[in-house]
């Protein structure tokens, strides 16, 4: 772009608001110039030499903040390019190579992935992809004017106008109101006619129908592949689901003039049929395997368990992409339905027994085996009811990471032998432990961690846990809060069971007690009067 003459029109707005109107030219010397064809400048321009095409100025020679400006509006290919007019614009341009790339499911986000890897500058600065694997939902015209077109959905004018500051505010203030206010009458009222509603789901039906040939596409896996074996610096990819119905309605209600209520149910849809999000994954981590490509960290939000249950050929394919990891994230979920405006977790006998059977072939074991060099490690099945039977054995049976340094589990039902195998196969490197919906079966968590506080020298330990009143059972739960006293600081400090629990794990130099010895101890004498300083709030 920089150094060959383009009639390229550059936004106004990239130098003086709306009143500059910049071309790229070249002139008699050999640097490209930019030339202004309004007298209309910041004090930078002004003091350009005149030249009897207009205002000039050399490109490297402008001030860091215009060229901030420029690069704005720019394509990373294009930012490139410019950014071998100096050493200065090297530096400024280096902000704009795009570190991190978002492909969603559209033909426009694949064909700027594909400009970004075949230009040899850019190509070498992306070192994370955040790769969209949810799409719209099949509707009938019914449900989406229930569920698109609800005024729970689409808010009322009312509830968006903007705050008369008063007669006594000054003018800046003053003029900040009116240009809202004119913003804000300018909108229509909840009220369209059956044209423009007609229109808007003629769009998405369009969309939807786009992003389906896209998901289903025999080529997609191959573009993929060719696309990332040109990302030489790419370290990280993450899996973003529930981001595409965000994005339509923001166009939606834009082209409508309307107001959009961003905590309306809709946002939370993991869009989609429940078989989606796997097919668009699975190709994703096929063309990482492809190449074997050295990626350390890989985040699956809303990967389907069916992903497990594909044949040994791709299974294995998969995996390749797994050899080079040091931080893994995999949160499972299974088919979702909508009923009546909430979303539930559909359980039945074939996803049980399907589930059951990939548990049986050791497809979890397998998958994560596949990555020997992990240091931090998080898998979940919130969102799979059903799964709730899975085992720490089942999942990881009895491999050993020499250095993992970070592990979190969500949704799990185990014994207590088998936490304790697991944490105590890995204590020498183990410094944070995050529990979130851990089903204890057999065993108390007092004596369970009382053992863990015996093997394990911890950092950080996370896990909500609540007391039951009047016998002081301890059990997972949304948290209990107490009050207890400080004999140092001789005041009462308020804290989470979960802090104590993290305290308690930490006294390792402290005298041998269960948890429950613990919270007894938290007792003293204040002013020869017997108090219990640690109760529930």
């Amino acid at each position: 772009m920089a150094g060959s003459k383009s009639s390229k029109s550059i936004d106004p707005a990239l130098l003086v608001h709306a009143t500059a109107v910049a071309t790229y030219k070249e002139f008699d010397h050999a640097d490209p110039v930019l030339v202004m064809d309004t007298p209309v400048f910041s004090s930078t321009l002004q003091k350009v030499a005149l030249n009897q095409n207009g205002y000039v100025c050399p490109i490297t020679q402008l001030a860091n903040e215009v060229l901030h400006m420029i690069y704005a509006y720019l394509t990373p290919g294009e930012a490139a390019n410019l950014r071998l007019m100096s050493k200065g614009m090297a530096v400024v341009g280096l902000h704009y190579l795009a570190p991190t790339v978002h492909l969603d499911l559209e033909e426009a986000s694949f064909k700027k992935l594909r400009d970004i890897a075949d230009h040899p500058i850019a190509s070498k600065h992306v070192y994370e992809l955040v790769y969209e694997v949810d799409r719209l939902e099949s509707l009938s015209r019914e449900d989406w004017s229930r569920r698109i077109m609800g005024p729970e959905y689409i808010a009322s004018r009312d509830r968006g106008e903007p705050e008369d500051p008063g007669a006594n505010a000054d003018v800046t203030t003053r003029r900040a109101y009116l240009r809202e206010l004119k913003v804000y009458l300018s909108m229509p009222f909840h009220r369209f006619t059956q044209g423009q509603i007609h229109q808007e789901w003629n769009h998405f039906r369009d969309a939807y129908n786009k992003q389906t040939h896209i998901c289903h596409s025999s080529s997609l896996s191959g573009k993929l592949k060719d696309t990332l074996i040109k990302l030489p610096n790419l370290r990280s990819v993450r899996t973003s689901s529930k981001n595409t119905m965000t994005r339509w309605m923001e166009g939606f209600t834009q082209r409508l003039g309307a107001l959009w209520d961003q905590n309306a149910l809709v946002l939370d849809l993991p869009g989609g049929a429940w078989k989606v999000g796997l097919c668009s994954t699975q190709n994703l981590l096929r063309a990482l395997g492809h190449h074997r490509l050295p990626i350390t960290t890989l985040r699956l939000d809303g990967l389907n368990w069916q992903f497990l249950a594909q044949n040994k050929k791709d299974f294995m394919l998969t995996q390749e992409c797994f050899c080079h990891l040091k931080d893994l994230s995999i949160y499972f979920t299974g088919r979702v339905t909508i009923a009546d405006g909430c979303i539930s977790v559909d359980v039945d006998r074939y996803d049980s027994d399907a589930f059951r059977r990939v548990k049986q072939r050791g497809r979890l074991v397998e998958l994560l085996s596949a990555a020997p060099d992990l240091e931090a490690l998080a898998i979940g099945f919130g969102e799979c009811d059903f799964t709730m039977s899975t085992s720490l054995e089942e999942t990881f049976g009895m491999f050993h990471w020499h250095s993992l340094k970070a592990i979190e589990f969500i949704a799990f039902e185990t014994s207590e032998t088998e936490l304790l195998d697991f944490l105590s196969r890995h204590a020498k490197s183990l410094r944070s432990v995050n529990m979130s919906g851990m089903g204890l079966l057999g065993g108390t968590w007092s004596t369970t961690l009382h053992r863990m506080r015996q093997t394990l020298k911890l950092e950080h330990f996370h896990m909500p846990m609540e007391v039951t009143e009047p016998n002081g059972t301890i059990s997972q739960g949304t948290g209990s809060e107490f009050e207890y006293w400080d004999v140092e600081r001789k005041v009462f400090v308020s804290c989470g069971l979960e802090d104590l629990v993290e305290q308690y794990l930490q006294g390792h130099d402290e005298e041998d007690m269960t948890f429950t010895a613990y919270l007894a101890g938290l007792r003293v004498q204040c002013e020869g009067i017997p108090m219990v300083l640690l109760h529930h709030t």
